[in-house]
């Protein structure tokens, strides 16, 4: 008797497919050049595309997580530049006399508080109505302008 040889396969999924006029003479050139079969060329590409979708996912991943990162360095450099402004105004307030002074602002003094205005988004008016001074150069104290135009305005 002739003994059978045993052999062990899996069954494989098989799928009807049709093909576009021409597709199926490209589709042969190509596996001839890769060396492959007809079926494991559509096998690798689909396998390709597969894995291709999986690498956008982890692209778009890591596009959205350098995005939080931008916006958390951006909150960060906001904030020393905000201290960095703090200090700047203490060191100069420091360095000018903080005495109440009847002639008003120097006109250097006058120009910073200006500037200031600009950097903290304070309007003038709001200021000079905080400090009941008719104009920047009659305020009576540079230390007191510096200081109202960082505690927090009355919203009204």
């Amino acid at each position: 008797m002739a003994s059978k040889l045993s052999t062990k396969t899996t069954r494989l999924d098989q799928f009807m497919l049709r093909l576009p006029d021409g597709m199926r003479d490209k589709l042969a050139k190509l596996a001839d050049a890769n060396g492959r079969s007809m079926n494991a060329e559509i096998v690798s590409a689909l396998e390709q595309h597969l894995t291709g979708s999986d690498r956008l996912s982890a692209i778009e991943l890591s596009i959205e997580k350098q995005h939080q990162t931008v916006q958390e360095l951006e909150f960060r450099i906001q904030g020393l530049e905000n201290h960095g402004l703090t200090s700047a105004v203490r060191a100069l307030a420091d360095r000018l006399d903080m005495q109440t002074r009847k002639e008003g602002l120097t006109p250097r003094e006058a120009g910073e508080i200006r500037a200031l205005l600009k950097r903290t988004g304070v309007s003038e008016a709001r200021l000079l109505e905080k400090l009941a001074a008719p104009s920047i150069e009659e305020i009576q104290d540079f230390g007191l302008a510096v200081s109202a135009l960082f505690t927090p305005f009355e919203i009204k």
